[in-house]
């Protein structure tokens, strides 16, 4: 409304300026880069135009077919118009942030994405500067429909390029999780391995006790020692809980447990946990004890370093809960906790994957945080 009472010469920069605090007010509100805030003020700007065309279009078709509009019919109907449009949009924001994952937007892309807004810009608006061509007119009600079409058609290639980086990114992260779900699988194969191999080595003990007693070489007598002490200390970290896959999990943790010198107690009572195959169990507990772990280390106060396992059955669910201290910074994102690593991009995927394949089993995943102490509960249905 107070646009019409500017002068001509004023338009372009009018616009340049709407875009700049288009810009301003997405940057700042939200913790998005600049790429992706350019991207989205382009979306904002081209359906600001698209808004205010259809605005136009309903005044004049008022206007001439059935009243004189006046000025407050003309805030009616820009309100209604707006709030119907924008009304749609919300709905479809609420629900693209809920399911879809956060796009990447490279420089490139920002730079095709503002020359596609140009030009959408000029096509729309070629006709209020009087130039005559096939896709222009002189008659009000034509300048207002080659508006409004050209502007929906391109808010919907501006939402198509979206929905096609998200799927993208969606297909990116869900073979990231794929891979880490594999990894977790394949280090408890391995490591099952390497239990039943010392574990015959443990067996050859007293051999080669008497071994080292009769070498007189102190070079070969202590390369045979050390060898001894990681036996030994491989065996003073394993775990015995009544479940073997939890046993060998948590015996390969266990290193990093005592080298952390960590506060580890776990309870686990009898649960049958046949109906989840063994790799969704190395992928939620192996990536919840890195989780834990990595945390905890960053504790300075030794005496602070404590993780908590439990597993359970309360009524007809499997409970997993991990608890540990913490003392970093934690950032929540779309009500999901994100990672504090530098490199966002590369992690974050443990929490990612461990949600994957608990919504595998219809499974709740909660996280609570209170006073330093970060709690992960995680709640599989099983049958009667």
């Amino acid at each position: 409304m107070l646009a019409a009472i500017l002068p001509v010469a004023l338009w372009i920069p009018g616009m340049v300026v709407a875009v700049m605090l288009m810009f301003i007010f997405i940057k700042f509100t939200t913790s998005l880069r600049f790429n992706v805030a350019g991207f989205y003020t382009m979306i904002a700007f081209v359906m600001a135009e698209f808004a205010a065309s259809l605005e136009y279009q309903i005044y004049y078709f008022v206007d001439t077919n059935f009243f004189k509009v006046n000025l407050i019919w003309g805030y009616v109907i820009m309100t209604a118009t707006y709030l119907l449009i924008f009304g749609i949009v919300l709905l479809i924001e609420l629900r693209n942030k809920k399911e879809k994952p956060m796009i990447h937007v490279s420089r490139n892309d920002l730079i095709y994405t503002v020359f596609i807004v140009i030009i959408i810009f000029l096509i729309s608006n070629l006709s209020f500067v009087g130039i005559d061509t096939p896709i222009t007119s002189d008659n009000p009600a034509e300048i207002y429909n080659i508006r409004t079409l050209v502007d929906i058609l391109g808010l919907f290639q501006l939402y198509y390029i979206r929905e096609h980086k998200q799927a993208a990114e969606a297909r990116k992260e869900l073979q990231t999780i794929r891979n880490i779900i594999q990894k977790q699988y394949t280090q408890y194969q391995q490591f099952e391995e390497n239990i039943e191999s010392i574990n015959h080595r443990h067996h050859d003990l007293k051999h080669q006790i008497a071994v080292i007693r009769a070498e007189d070489n102190p070079e070969e007598r202590e390369k045979y020692l050390q060898e001894l002490e990681r036996v030994l200390l491989f065996h003073e970290v394993q775990y015995n809980t009544g479940n073997k896959v939890l046993d060998v999990i948590l015996t390969s943790k266990g290193e990093k447990i005592l080298d952390g010198q960590i506060q580890f107690t776990y309870k686990i009572e009898p649960v049958n946990l046949e109906k989840i195959s063994v790799m969704d169990i190395s992928s939620i507990f192996g990536n919840a004890l890195d989780n834990m772990i990595e945390s905890v280390v960053k504790t300075e106060d030794i005496e602070k370093r404590i993780m908590k396992m439990v597993v359970s059955q309360k009524a007809n669910f499997l409970v997993f809960q991990f608890e540990n201290f913490y003392e970093t910074k934690l950032e929540m994102q779309n009500g999901r906790l994100t990672t504090t690593k530098k490199d966002k991009e590369m992690h974050g995927y443990g929490l990612k994957s461990i949600e994957a394949v608990v919504d595998k089993y219809d499974g709740i995943v909660k996280i609570k945080t209170d006073d330093n102490w970060f709690v992960l509960s995680i709640l599989i249905p099983i049958e009667p």
